[in-house]
C-alpha cells in the first residue's frame, strides 16, 4: 500500500508551505515595506525560476531572454509549457505559467514519494520505506520540491529509472533516463551509474552483455545529446551549454584544491550572509557525499558509489561547490541506504530521530530563506 508515501507527502508539503507563509508574515510584521511573494504560487517561485518563465514565454533565443537561459535544460519548462496552455485554453499568461509550474512541481514531488516509497520498499521492506521517504521529503532542502525548479520532475525520472534497472526493465529505465537527461545535466551522472548497475547484473547472472536490454539503457543520454544538438544547431557552438554556464556562474574546469580553496573563500567571504551559510553547507554536503560514496563502495554498492562520484567529480572541479548542498536530492540512494542501515534489527533508533532532527532544522531554515528571496543553493 502506498498510502503512507502519500500522507508524508502532504504532511512535508503542508509543513514547507506553512514556514514559507510563517516567514513571510513575520517578515512583513517586521518590514512594512516587504511586498513579499504576492502570490500563493510565487511563495516558492524566485532565482532560477524566473528563467524557466522567460522560457517558456520567449524560448531560448527570443528577443527578451537572458544570454544564460542556455544553461537550463528544457525538460521542466516544455512540460510547464503544455499544462499552460491547458489551463489556460490556449491563451498563455503570466498567472497560467506560475500556476503550470506550481503544478507541474506539485505533481512531481507526489510520485517522488510514491517511488521512494516504492523503491525503499523492496530494499528492506515497510520500515525502511517508512525512515527512507520521511527523511527525503523533510530533507534539509526539500524546499526544492516545492519550488518552480526542475528538482521535482528531474527525481520523478531519475528514480523511476532507477526502480526499473533493479527490476531489470532496461527500456524503461532507458526511456525514463532520457526525460532525465532532458531535464537536468545530472541525468547524464544517472546514465553512468545505470551503466554500472547493468554491468553488476550482468557480471552476477552471466547475461549476454550485447543485449536487448542493453540498447534500452542506451536511449539514456538521448534528451542530453538532443538538446546540446539543439543549441549547437541554433549557436554553431558543440560546447554551448558549458559556455553559457561559465558565462553565468562562473563554472570552468580546474583542479579539486582549487575548487575547495575557493568555496571555503566564499563561505568566509561572501557579500552576504545567506551566501556565506550556502556555502559552508556545501562544503559540509560535499563531505557527507565523499563519506557515503566510500561506504557504498565498501559495501560494493558500485551503482549507488557511481552516481554519486559522478556527480561529486562535476562538481569539484568547477570553481566552487555551488549548489553542491542542493544535490542531496539526486543522491537518493543515501536516504535509503541510512533507512535500512539505521532500523536494522537490533539497532537503536537514537540515529534516525538525530539525522530527522537535523533534516528539519536544515529545512526549516532553507524554506523560509528561499520563500523570502534569500540564497539556499
Amino acid at each position: 500500500m502506498l498510502w503512507p508515501a502519500v500522507a508524508i507527502w502532504l504532511a512535508a508539503r503542508a509543513f514547507g508551505t506553512s514556514v514559507g507563509l510563517l516567514a513571510n508574515t513575520l517578515h512583513r510584521s517586521v518590514d512594512p515595506r516587504y511586498a513579499g511573494s504576492g502570490s500563493y504560487f510565487r511563495l516558492f517561485m524566485h532565482w532560477d525560476s524566473g528563467y524557466y518563465v522567460a522560457i517558456i514565454q520567449h524560448g531560448y533565443f527570443g528577443s527578451h531572454i537572458a544570454g544564460t537561459a542556455q544553461a537550463f535544460f528544457p525538460g521542466y519548462p516544455v512540460v510547464a509549457k503544455g499544462v499552460a496552455e491547458v489551463i489556460s485554453g490556449g491563451r498563455i499568461t503570466p498567472l497560467s505559467i506560475e500556476v503550470a509550474l506550481w503544478l507541474v512541481t506539485t505533481v512531481a514531488s507526489l510520485g517522488v514519494a510514491l517511488l521512494i516509497w516504492t523503491l525503499a520498499n523492496e530494499v528492506g521492506g515497510r520500515r525502511v520505506a517508512l525512515a527512507a521517504t520521511v527523511l527525503f521529503m523533510f530533507s534539509p532542502y526539500s524546499v526544492f520540491l516545492l519550488a518552480s525548479y526542475s528538482e521535482a520532475l528531474f527525481l520523478v525520472f531519475a528514480i523511476g529509472a532507477w526502480l526499473c534497472g533493479t527490476r531489470q526493465q532496461w527500456l524503461f529505465a532507458g526511456l525514463l533516463c532520457a526525460a532525465a537527461s532532458f531535464t537536468r545535466i545530472n541525468g547524464l551522472f544517472l546514465f553512468i551509474a545505470l551503466l554500472v548497475m547493468f554491468g553488476q547484473q550482468f557480471r552476477q547472472q552471466r547475461r549476454p552483455l550485447l543485449s536487448r536490454d542493453l540498447v534500452g539503457l542506451c536511449f539514456g543520454p538521448v534528451g542530453l545529446v538532443a538538446y546540446f544538438g539543439f543549441l549547437a544547431a541554433k549557436t554553431g557552438h558543440l560546447n554551448e551549454w558549458q559556455r553559457q554556464e561559465q558565462l553565468g556562474w562562473g563554472r570552468r574546469a580546474q583542479w579539486p584544491w582549487q575548487t575547495a580553496v575557493h568555496t571555503v573563500g566564499k563561505a568566509l567571504n561572501a557579500t552576504s550572509p545567506d551566501r556565506r551559510v550556502q556555502f559552508a553547507l556545501d562544503l559540509v554536503f560535499v563531505a557527507i557525499a565523499v563519506i557515503a560514496a566510500v561506504l557504498f563502495l565498501r559495501g560494493r554498492q558500485y551503482a549507488e558509489a557511481t552516481l554519486i562520484v559522478a556527480t561529486l567529480v562535476s562538481l569539484m572541479t568547477s570553481y566552487t561547490y555551488v549548489s553542491a548542498a542542493r544535490y542531496e536530492l539526486s543522491f537518493f540512494p543515501i536516504f535509503i541506504g541510512l533507512a535500512d542501515y539505521a532500523t536494522a534489527a537490533g539497532r537503536s533508533r537514537t540515529l534516525l530521530r538525530v539525522v530527522f532532527a537535523l533534516c528539519v532544522i536544515l529545512a526549516v531554515y532553507n524554506t523560509s530563506a528561499f520563500s523570502l528571496g534569500y540564497w539556499a543553493d
